[in-house]
């Protein structure tokens, strides 16, 4: 009875002093800790930097375009990649040089080689492969691709390809919007720096758009640098309703931009690998030399960091064959005087 008549006096004494070192304990210890965690800071912050995230804690990047990155597009630009590249993961940076190995040509293919094309073990097992590939892919493969992993397959370099380890841009024949004459785009390089883009759909135009806006003010008065659109539909049906409109394209695109403006109706099939083309709804820009080898390329929306790099290597290559070409360049000027 003592016992238990001790046990009930003592309890409140107890939760009181237990309460009393709580509360002690809550109040003191933040302080402590934040008094303690701004003087490490500070020491921290004076003599040595701060040391880098642990590797076991590995943070995914964001992928919603931040405001400052996109101050280059237009506010509906900006929304429209803003849709596009939903929940998606940053490309890598662009891995290897694009293009053909061989030097394209205008001439037409002789019969001795189209006969050693067709006898060709290499070339059948080539053929084979695509025919593979192709067979595999959905009709609706390209949209779906864009609907769910964004259309940006690479980030572009930010200098040019060397020239010794880049490759040739393919032959491509269209009808010039100035002028409706059949056009071949090796013929189109010869003594140029040509910015060239690559479009089927108005979200392909919307995308090019977003590369070469600073490149074409910069170069708008350089007799050296040109600017090649081809307008590529693969499907009959579709380029033939594309060539019953030239009259309102020719309102749309400017006077200076016509002779190179490209109405295609080759097929790509062939050179959408080379050319890194893996997404028809998506536009791609090349900058090619005057020996018509691909030296930049850049796809999809246009990052601040790609704009910039285009116009800068459209400089530096403008820069160059002035200075290689210097004596051509002065005799042709005096020609003209």
């Amino acid at each position: 009875m003592f016992a238990s008549t001790f046990a009930r006096s003592t309890r409140p004494l107890v939760y009181a002093s237990t309460r009393q070192g709580f509360a002690s304990t809550s109040s003191c210890a933040p302080s402590c800790s934040f008094s303690t965690t701004c003087s490490s800071f500070a020491s921290s912050s004076s003599s040595t930097p701060p040391s880098p995230p642990s590797s076991s804690t590995s943070t995914r990047p964001s992928t919603s375009p931040a405001t400052s990155s996109d101050s280059h597009l237009t506010p509906s630009e900006a929304e429209l990649k803003k849709v596009e590249q939903r929940n998606t993961t940053p490309p890598p940076y662009l891995s290897r040089a694009l293009g053909v190995t061989n030097k394209p040509s205008t001439d037409p293919v002789t019969r001795e080689e189209w006969k050693r094309n067709l006898l060709s073990k290499q070339r059948r097992l080539d053929e084979r492969k695509h025919l593979v590939k192709q067979v595999s892919k959905g009709y609706f493969n390209d949209y779906n691709e864009l609907r769910h992993q964004g259309g940006k397959k690479w980030i572009a370099p930010n200098t040019l390809v060397r020239e010794d380890l880049s490759l040739y841009f393919p032959d491509i024949q269209g009808v010039s919007l100035a002028n409706k004459a059949k056009t071949h785009t090796t013929d189109l390089w010869k003594g140029k720096i040509s910015l060239v883009a690559i479009g089927s759909f108005k979200s392909s135009e919307e995308h090019v758009n977003s590369f070469v806006r600073p490149a074409l003010s910069d170069m708008k008065d350089e007799p050296l640098f040109q600017y090649v659109y081809i307008n590529a539909q693969e499907n009959p049906l579709k380029s033939f309703l594309v060539t019953m409109f030239l009259s309102s394209l020719r309102r749309q695109i400017p006077v200076q931009h016509q002779p190179t403006y490209l109405l295609s109706h080759q097929s790509f099939e062939y050179l959408r690998e080379p050319l890194g083309m893996t997404n028809k709804h998506v536009g791609y820009v090349y900058l090619v030399d005057s020996n018509g080898k691909v030296r930049w390329a850049g796809c999809d929306w246009a990052t601040l960091n790609e704009e910039e790099a285009l116009r800068k290597c459209c400089h530096v290559l403008v820069e160059r064959y002035k200075k290689d070409h210097a004596g051509a360049i002065e005799g042709g000027e005096r020609a003209k005087i």
